[in-house]
């Protein structure tokens, strides 16, 4: 985004990558940053449910003006190519009849799909935490843990070398990357889904 906004103002715009624990590194800098304009943070789809996980040295909406989202990605339910369920349903009956299928969470929306989806779908899932994506992926290539939710960028090359097997999306409709993998995206009202939703 730095080069469009650089042409558009005719100035540079540098960039500071302040990666780290679901995005509360870098929104701390943007959260004690002057309130001049000059800076500008992109924060991450775990900004709104950080204060559900860690004590922020910042408040994440009195701290923060908004301007506009950048992007849409919806996640991407995945399993190894060795995981026995090859779809949602399959997935479904297998956890009902074997409690305690494991799935990988690294904090965030990814740690927060599968537990909304086991209650929604009345199965018992059981939490795995892991520090970030690159380091679930391995065991979940190895079968060390049976199925996590992530960012359809960041799982796609595991989908698309056969190390993953891409169970469901979770948008509205298709993701243009997937567009064989169904979805689960809730096109309903309410906070619970129609009988057979899933």
């Amino acid at each position: 985004m730095a080069e469009p906004l650089a042409a558009a103002w005719g100035q540079a715009v540098p960039v500071e990558n302040r990666a780290g624990a679901d995005g509360v590194i870098g929104s701390e800098v943007i959260a004690r940053a002057a309130p001049d304009g000059h800076t500008l943070g992109l924060v991450s789809v775990g900004h709104p449910v950080n204060p559900a996980y860690y004590k922020l040295p910042y408040d994440t909406m009195r701290d923060f003006s908004f301007v506009t989202q950048t992007t849409s990605t919806p996640l991407v339910l995945c399993a190894g190519k060795g995981f026995g369920p090859g779809s949602v349903a399959e997935l479904i009956a297998y956890a009902k009849k074997n409690p305690g299928v494991t799935f990988a969470g690294t904090g965030g929306v990814v740690r927060l799909a599968p537990v909304l989806f086991g209650q929604q779908t009345g199965t018992e899932l059981a939490y795995i935490p892991y520090r970030g994506s690159t380091q679930a992926h391995p065991d979940l290539m190895a079968g060390r843990v049976d199925i996590m939710f992530d960012t359809v960028p960041a799982a796609l090359p595991h989908i698309q070398s056969g190390a993953f097997k891409a169970l469901a999306t979770t948008g509205a409709k298709r993701a243009p990357q997937l567009p064989d993998v169904p979805t689960v995206g809730r096109p309903w009202r309410g906070s619970r889904p129609p009988p057979g939703a899933w």
